[in-house]
């Protein structure tokens, strides 16, 4: 089997806290979908990377357990996620435009932007303390880190959910994605990627 860009992040995540959910980066199927909507047609058969990683800080942010903890991670994703991530994905853009919209919709996420870095990786000075989520766009695709409870994670939608014990395995991870999107996309060492980092 080919190596896969984000092969690296999973073997640094081996700590037990890792939910790993393949081919589910879409939107629900038209007959789950449970009402006539034309956003399913909007979205084209793409991905939506996009919304996943918006919806997933959210929910981490907002003590959703399902978010991170590893035994309920797959379900909530197909059943929630996926829904939310196809909605939010409408709305184009990155998380900072995802959360002017469902404020104008009056559906405040509660989350607040800490800082907006464009970093050519995640550096260990990056990351903050305490809870916090992060939308990261890496290349034309969208991921989310974010740490809980003094535990951090990395949520790719290609993958799903890589869990670290500590902050160094974390950044480890975070890293090996990175270059391993780098490298998938014919990128060079100087161009950078964009992480919005939210409470």
């Amino acid at each position: 089997m080919a190596k896969k860009y984000y092969d690296g992040a999973i073997a640094a995540g081996k700590d037990g806290l890792s939910c790993i959910v393949r081919k589910e980066n879409n939107p629900p199927p038209v007959a789950s979908w449970g009402t006539a909507d034309d956003t399913l047609v909007r979205q084209g058969g793409h991905g939506i990377c996009k919304g996943l990683a918006t919806a997933w800080v959210i929910a981490l942010l907002s003590g959703q357990k399902e978010a991170h903890e590893k035994g309920s991670f797959r379900k909530y994703f197909t059943e929630v996620l996926k829904f939310q991530g196809t909605y939010i994905k409408d709305f184009g853009q990155h998380m900072d435009g995802h959360v002017k919209q469902l404020k104008k919709m009056s559906a405040d996420p509660g989350v607040r932007l800490l800082k907006k870095v464009t970093p050519k990786t995640l550096e260990m000075s990056d990351v903050p303390s305490g809870n916090w989520g992060a939308y990261v766009s890496v290349w034309k695709h969208d991921v989310a880190f974010g740490s809980y409870n003094n535990k951090y994670y990395v949520m790719d939608p290609n993958c799903g959910l890589i869990g670290f014990s500590n902050k160094w395995k974390f950044v480890a991870g975070a890293q090996s994605l990175v270059e391993g999107r780098r490298t998938r996309k014919n990128k060079g060492p100087d161009d950078t990627i964009g992480i919005w980092f939210y409470a």
